[in-house]
């Protein structure tokens, strides 16, 4: 393997794990916040029974359940979310080094749209 072959490799492969780092934070804090959400909405102040079920730190405990309990599954959504955008991203990039080409070959231009 040639040394700028390498460097392009490693580039994509750090950009590959920057997506994923990035959904995998983002998405431990959307599952937190929706586990506080629907401890706010099912225990309510009202009954006595719930009051006793009901957290004083909901968020801390959802995070919590988050880590303990559903790690696994958030990491393989990010995983998921993050080979997405990388295709996405390398065909951007494959469509701004393609542009006088497209211009030139309707048949490339129609299937880059698609």
């Amino acid at each position: 393997v040639k040394s700028e072959d390498a460097i392009r490799i490693a580039t994509l492969y750090g950009i590959f794990c920057l997506l994923w780092l990035v959904n995998f934070v983002r998405m431990i804090g959307w599952t937190a916040m929706a586990g506080a959400f629907c401890h706010w909405y099912f225990f309510s102040d009202d009954d006595p029974v719930d009051a006793k079920m009901k957290s004083r730190k909901p968020i801390l405990d959802s995070i919590y359940r988050v880590l303990r309990y559903h790690l696994g599954t958030v990491a393989f959504a990010s995983l998921v979310v993050a080979i997405c955008q990388f295709i996405q991203l390398l065909l951007s990039a494959i469509d701004q080094k393609t542009k006088k080409l497209q211009e030139q070959n309707q048949t490339l231009k129609l299937a880059l749209k698609c």
